[in-house]
């Protein structure tokens, strides 16, 4: 018969020894897991810039080969849109600088959710910046789509020569000036592992790490 008294329970420090390896993998685990929760959410960006990409070359298409005039086109219907809790300019609503660009691009996308990006901390409605060096321009001046940026990860909805751009603004040497009082809204730029997703001209999106400056020449078409 087994002597029940001969079995053997944990020791106090035993117990305590176990706690700690657990202790020490989750805190290798943890992080990881939340770099590859961050990859996947980059990745569903990286796709929604894509699609958005793949809009804006068809309206070009319908447009004669020109994107989009600013905000505010004459005739261009505003479809109400409810974004994350956040909505789009009501039907009938006068255009206004406020009125996001995407709404150009809704004859041409499946759902106006891709302009939502899942990393974006700041701000709950559409989430990427249009260069507006854009407005209106045609496709025989762009010497080089693959460089053009069309929009990237931001906070704000127009990008502009004020301090609001990854290139400084004119007379500054740090991008970004504009918001270098609020480490919010930085990040909200470089929201994705220190990096940003960007859009070019001929359609592609790559991820650019995090930096103080690049050329102006990606933004400046003319």
């Amino acid at each position: 018969m087994l002597d029940v008294r001969s079995r053997k329970a944990f020791t106090l420090i035993e117990l305590l020894v176990v706690i700690a390896i657990i202790a020490i993998l989750a805190a290798i685990l943890f992080p990881v897991f939340g770099k590859a929760r961050e990859k996947a959410r980059q990745t569903s960006c990286a796709s929604n810039l894509k699609q958005i990409g793949l809009a804006v070359m068809q309206y070009r298409q319908d447009w004669d080969e020109t994107m989009q005039a600013g905000w505010n086109t004459p005739g261009l219907p505003v479809v109400p849109v409810s974004l994350n809790g956040s909505n789009w300019p009501a039907a009938g609503q006068a255009w206004a600088e406020s009125t996001y660009w995407g709404n150009h691009y809704l004859p041409y996308i499946k759902s106006p959710e891709i302009f939502q990006c899942p990393s974006t901390r700041v701000r709950k409605n559409a989430a990427y910046g249009l260069n507006g060096h854009t407005d209106s321009v045609h496709d025989g001046i762009v010497d080089n789509p693959t460089e053009k940026i069309v929009a990237h990860d931001s906070f704000e909805e127009r990008l502009d020569d004020n301090g609001d751009m990854f290139c400084p603004q004119v007379g500054q040497t740090l991008n970004l000036t504009q918001w270098r009082s609020n480490a919010g809204y930085i990040r909200d730029y470089w929201r994705h592992t220190d990096g940003a997703n960007i859009l070019y001209y001929d359609g592609h999106v790559k991820w650019l790490q995090k930096t103080d400056a690049i050329n102006r020449s990606f933004y400046v078409y003319r």
